[in-house]
C-alpha cells in the first residue's frame, strides 16, 4: 500500500513538472511573439527600401515559424515522454 501511495505521489509531481513546463512554453512562445511583431514594426518604421524591407520580414517570419515548430516538438516530446511515463508497468 505504501508503494502505491509513493507511485501515485511520484505520477502527481510529475504532472505538476509537465503542467509547469508547459505553461512556461505557451509564455514563452507568446513573449517572443511579441518581440517579433514589435521587430516587424520597427522594421516597417526603419527600413525605407521596400524591397529590403519585404526580404527582412520574410526572413523573421521564417525565423518564428522555425521556432514555433521547434516549441511544439519540444512540447510534443514532453507530453509523450510523461504518458509512457505514467502508463502502468507490467509487474515481473
Amino acid at each position: 500500500m505504501n508503494e502505491m501511495n509513493k507511485k501515485r505521489k511520484s505520477s502527481d509531481e510529475q504532472d505538476l513538472l509537465v503542467r509547469d513546463l508547459k505553461e512556461s512554453l505557451a509564455d514563452t512562445i507568446q513573449d517572443t511573439s511579441e518581440v517579433i511583431k514589435e521587430l516587424i514594426k520597427t522594421i516597417d518604421v526603419t527600413i525605407k527600401d521596400e524591397e529590403n524591407r519585404v526580404e527582412t520580414k520574410a526572413i523573421i517570419n521564417e525565423i518564428l515559424r522555425d521556432f514555433e515548430s521547434s516549441i511544439n516538438s519540444a512540447e510534443n516530446k514532453i507530453l509523450s515522454d510523461n504518458r509512457s511515463s505514467n502508463s502502468p508497468k507490467e509487474e515481473e
